[in-house]
């Protein structure tokens, strides 16, 4: 008998479900250890940080429930604000704009 596997059946879902806007006020940037376009996000959100005021954090998407971590694993660094999500690549002027800038 040939070894048979089983495979979770891909299922497309929205963005907005997988990521809930922070109801506490800071961002939350999602990424993972070694993703280099995450290091550019945040150094992104450090130089916007030089002209407006908010405070964020990353979470690492490697600490997720599964199905999360899988669906985020292509489409990381994003960036939930309160005024919604940005997906990379998101400009220096973007950033601002969901500051309130």
């Amino acid at each position: 008998m040939p070894n048979q596997t089983h495979q979770r059946p891909v299922i497309p879902v929205k963005l907005a479900t997988l990521i809930p806007q922070p109801t506490d006020g800071v961002w939350q940037l999602y990424g993972t250890l070694g993703c280099h376009l995450c290091d550019e996000a945040a150094q992104l959100l450090r130089y916007a940080q030089a002209v407006t005021r908010f405070d964020w954090r990353v979470l690492d998407i490697a600490d997720l429930p599964d199905a999360q971590m899988l669906a985020l694993a292509d489409k990381i660094p994003v960036l939930a604000t309160p005024r919604g999500i940005l997906c990379y690549p998101f400009t220096l002027p973007e950033i601002v704009q969901h500051a309130g800038g």
